[in-house]
């Protein structure tokens, strides 16, 4: 399980342990613990159970979590993304093949919902 470290700013890293037992930081420093402890725990459990899948056999589903990983934004920026994650990106690309998604495929996207005609990618 991932855990926190206060830094002399104020701000939080993320650490946790990989595969042979050596401590590993997360990418990024992040204000609020709860934050810091959740990305260090999913880095965590991605190495746990990683299995190599080259990116031609990776569906987006797979690529999905080591994407999030490396994201710093905060924490209210994440919530939005999620729902429009969930909403709108897996279902139509969760089991697709990276390999399959064109760059017209991403473009053709649109993340907004019917009440929020606010930004969106196309």
């Amino acid at each position: 399980m991932g855990w926190a470290q206060k830094l002399p700013s104020g701000r939080y890293s993320g650490l946790y342990r990989d595969a042979e037992g050596k401590t590993r930081r997360v990418r990024g420093t992040f204000a609020k613990k709860s934050v810091a402890e959740r990305k260090a725990t999913a880095a965590e459990d991605v190495i746990r159970e990683r299995k190599y899948h080259p990116p031609e056999q990776m569906t987006w589903n797979e690529w999905l979590p080591r994407w999030m990983l490396r994201r710093v934004v905060d924490e209210g920026t994440q919530k939005i993304d999620n729902h429009r994650i969930n909403k709108h990106l897996v279902p139509k690309w969760g089991t697709v093949l990276l390999e399959d998604i064109t760059q017209p495929d991403v473009q053709d996207v649109d993340l907004r919902t019917p009440k929020n005609d606010g930004p969106h990618f196309s």
